[in-house]
């Protein structure tokens, strides 16, 4: 998988085999840990922000969620640019730093430096709604909405920093309550502004001002109480560098994700889109709860092992991937797999057919999490300019993509453009990597799993007709999970100490339970 011979640093990689898999173990538990609390705190904000759907619906019109949705896609595109990438550039500079007092300097500067851009916007976006309101919203675009929008914008990039701060020192549980704190304090506005005061979009817009604010400022103030005032230039200039392509990271990824909405509404029908957007959200559950709470830990973690561990930290971050590529693999599976299933249940018949995409985005949603194994080398190295490179690479890929297949195959088409995509920026990225940090990615055992996944997929696909009944669906897909799991075993696929970590888990929950609380 990954040669141990990572860095120069650190203890000798002749330290004995039990201190190395105890290491090992602790820094699985720790990851195992932090992504479960992330994950549930996703599903805590996703559950929630569903249940509201059936009240906002009965006082918001279909206009009301098109402005909302125009605003939050500006303001999001605005936030890339001025934002810099300065959020993972405080991680990377956070574990480079060899002390407590840089560090301090790292993250105050960082914060002081968005908190005078965003201000910047901020001010220039107010004195322009009244050119940008009819541009975005059409002629009768109420200017107010868009100097709301960028006040949000500018109280929201104050989480920013401390955000990253409290991700660099493995917080996870501060992470999900602020996040926890900021949704509970936007939604009670709304239920006063927009549901019993039914002030609309503005009700929407000014809860979040307000919640922003109120978090923005308690981590901000929180955070200056801790590392002091600072503006480093030589520290700025370190952040503006590492953080600058991912600018361009940023926006290529809008690209890979968003793009064929546009392809699709031009070469086939809003119909089309409509079932693409479904099966693009049931796929995107893997994203949510697997490989986005798995980024969250990942990136501080990684960092972490590579500054404790120095030449060894090779084999501890294979065992860590290792895990986590057959938790992705195996939720992409049975998404795919259950994905016709649940939108029988839960959808009338014009939406039975978005199940048809949903295996081939399943897939690519896999690569999408190859990302944390991909760019981690360069991560490592400081390299955000060969991140940007490999994404600004699969952004061109997946529009010539578009043009190519969905004019042919519609919706499949697209599904497919982008499969082939993330799968370009997956190994061009480990390639670029394999460049500048010593790695040995040995493709076909760590692909295994996603191949097995695949042969019972179109296997099952194939011999299970699409109008079988509901209850003999799921009973067949139950069995090709099973079928799943036991290739698994069979081929070796799963590695025997994680074969035997798993028994002892299912065989002892308690103690699973307290090593992880203990972790």
């Amino acid at each position: 998988m990954i040669d141990g011979n990572t860095s120069q640093t650190g203890e000798s990689s002749e330290a004995p085999a039990e201190s190395k898999d105890s290491r090992a173990r602790g820094y699985l538990r720790t990851t195992l840990k932090h992504g479960s609390i992330y994950t549930l705190g996703m599903i805590l904000s996703r559950l929630v922000g569903f249940v509201m759907i059936p009240v906002y619906t009965r006082v918001l019109t279909p206009a009301d969620y098109g402005i909302l949705e125009i605003l939050s896609l500006t303001t999001d595109i605005l936030g890339m640019l001025a934002g810099m990438g300065i959020g993972l550039a405080v991680m990377r500079q956070y574990y480079a730093a060899d002390d407590d007092a840089e560090r301090h300097r790292v993250v105050s500067s960082a914060a002081t430096l968005l908190i005078a851009v965003f201000a910047v916007v901020a001010a220039a976006g107010i004195a322009l709604a009244g050119v940008m309101g009819p541009v975005l919203l059409g002629a009768d675009g109420d200017p107010l909405l868009v100097r709301l929008a960028v006040v949000v914008l500018a109280f929201g990039s104050t989480i920013e920093v401390p955000m990253a701060l409290l991700r660099a020192q493995q917080r996870s549980t501060s992470v999900v309550a602020v996040g926890l704190a900021r949704l509970f304090f936007s939604l009670s506005l709304n239920i006063v502004l927009v549901v019993i005061l039914r002030m609309g979009v503005a009700g929407v817009l000014i809860s979040s001002v307000v919640s922003s604010f109120l978090v923005g400022g308690f981590l901000t103030v929180r955070l200056y109480r801790e590392t002091g005032l600072h503006f480093d230039l030589p520290i700025v200039r370190r952040l503006v560098v590492f953080g600058a392509p991912l600018v361009i990271w940023n926006v290529a990824s809008f690209v890979l994700h968003y793009s064929d909405r546009y392809f699709l509404r031009v070469f086939a029908s809003l119909a089309d889109v409509g079932l693409y957007s479904l099966g693009y959200k049931i796929a995107m559950l893997i994203s949510l709860m697997i490989s986005g709470p798995f980024a969250d830990i990942w990136i501080p973690k990684a960092l972490e092992i590579e500054r404790k561990e120095g030449g060894t930290s090779g084999p501890i971050l294979v065992t860590i991937l290792s895990a986590y590529n057959l938790v992705l693999v195996t939720a992409a599976f049975c998404i795919a797999i259950f994905a016709g299933d649940l939108i029988r249940i839960a959808t009338g018949d014009a939406f039975h057919a978005a199940s048809s995409s949903v295996p081939l985005l399943a897939a690519a949603m896999v690569f999408f999490g190859y990302r944390s194994v991909g760019q981690i080398g360069a991560l490592i190295r400081g390299r955000s300019d060969l991140i940007a490179l490999g994404t600004a690479i699969a952004a061109v890929v997946v529009t010539l993509l578009n043009i190519s297949l969905i004019p042919r195959f519609g919706v499949l088409g697209a599904a497919s453009a982008t499969l082939g995509a993330f799968a370009v920026e997956f190994f061009l990225m480990l390639r670029l990597s394999k460049g500048v940090h010593q790695m040995d990615i040995r493709l076909p055992r760590f692909l295994a799993p996603l191949a097995i996944a695949s042969a019972v997929l179109v296997g099952t696909n194939l011999l299970v007709a699409r109008d079988l009944a509901l209850p003999a669906s799921i009973a067949l897909h139950v069995v090709a999970v099973g079928a799943y799991l036991g290739a698994l075993a069979l081929t070796g696929a799963i590695p025997p100490e994680m074969r035997a970590a798993t028994w002892r888990a299912v065989r002892a929950p308690r103690e699973t339970l307290r090593l992880l609380r203990g972790g």
